[in-house]
Parts: structure tokens; C-alpha cells; sequence
């Protein structure tokens, strides 16, 4: 999805935090989750997880400047303009969903999913900042995300699931401001997510 437009004052902040080590362990984990499985994933952005995913690999966003920045910086991966809520799901054949810190982006997040978990995959991995945490995360509430954060910790992942079918397979919290969460369809136990 498409980031905000940081004041000038504020962009050097978040070039930096962009490098830094929590995002290098945010793209570790990442590819650690996916694995071998061909990643749809909505809200790509730049396309910065595209090379820690498989080949079977499609980014979408509906940011098109986005997109043309992706396609420069990873030509042997597939990106695409697209909006899920706007134009529905996107036909094709992928084993995961990943939304990787889209969700708090988002302004209407439940709708969101509505889309997203009518589209027929095994697994849906959403890996977005834990709202759980603080430290750096509250710099980042409160100096890049504008308010996002407080928005998104007040969604029910969980629940938004469970009336779709699916089931929360896992969660763990990582690199100190960072949660994933990987569901699957069907099941019958749920683990509890410990927010």
C-alpha cells in the first residue's frame, strides 16, 4: 500500500531506520517464514521482501511509482499495480499471502481482509509491528506513522480470521518491535495470541 508522504524533516529518519538492523532481521525472518512457497505478497511497496521469497514470487500495491521503483531494483521478479479492495482478489496460483507491515498502513484494514481472505490460499502471514511493544515502536508511532499504530493495535487479527475459516497456526514476536502471525485454512485448534 502506499506509504504516507513524510515531511522533508523526517525522511532521513526513516531512510535510516530502513537500513538498520531491525529491518534486516525483519527480511531474515521473513524468508525464514515463506520458505520454498510462492508468496503473494499485497502491499509490496518497493519490493524490499521480494528477494528474500521463492520464484514464484508477485508483488502487488496500488502505489504505481512504487511499482516502477520495484520492477528497476528486482528484474527477475514480478510486480504489478493493484488494489484488492478496489479490483478484488488477484487470479493466480500462490501458496502464501503476506501483507509485511501493510496491515498498519491500511485505512480500513477489516475491509481489507474481507478481500484478502476470500482469496483461495493455504496460508495467510501477516508480519507487521507489535503492538505490545514500545520503545523504538513509540519514536515510530509517533514521529513516522502519525498514528497508525494505535489504529492497527485495536484490530482484531485473530477474530477478523476466525469468521473466514482459518486458524491461527502461530505467532512470536522478533527484533524487538516486530510480530508475525501465519494462519491456515481450517483446523481445529487455534494457538492463542498471547496480546
Amino acid at each position: 500500500m502506499a506509504r504516507p508522504r513524510l515531511p522533508i524533516r523526517l525522511r532521513p529518519l526513516d531512510r535510516l531506520f530502513e537500513r538498520g538492523p531491525r529491518i534486516r532481521a525483519l527480511r531474515r525472518q521473513v524468508a525464514d517464514l515463506v520458505g520454498d512457497d510462492a508468496v503473494l505478497e499485497v502491499g509490496c511497496g518497493r519490493g524490499r521482501n521480494a528477494d528474500a521469497c521463492a520464484e514464484g514470487y508477485l508483488g502487488i500495491d496500488i502505489d504505481a511509482e512504487a511499482i516502477a521503483d520495484a520492477e528497476r531494483c528486482h528484474p527477475l521478479r514480478r510486480f504489478r499495480v493493484w488494489d484488492v479492495v478496489a479490483q478484488g482478489p488477484l487470479p493466480g496460483e500462490f501458496d502464501t499471502l503476506l501483507l509485511c507491515l501493510t496491515v498498519h498502513e491500511v485505512d480500513r484494514p477489516a475491509r481489507l481482509f474481507e478481500e484478502v481472505l476470500g482469496m483461495p490460499r493455504r496460508r495467510v502471514l501477516v508480519v507487521d509491528y507489535d503492538p505490545a511493544l514500545g520503545g523504538w515502536l513509540r519514536l515510530r508511532e509517533g514521529a513516522l506513522e502519525m498514528g497508525r499504530l494505535g489504529r492497527f493495535g485495536r484490530l482484531d487479527l485473530v477474530g477478523i480470521h476466525q469468521r473466514r475459516g482459518w486458524r491461527l497456526h502461530g505467532t512470536a514476536p522478533f527484533a524487538d518491535m516486530y510480530r508475525w502471525w501465519d494462519f491456515r485454512v481450517g483446523g481445529d485448534e487455534t494457538v492463542p495470541d498471547p496480546r
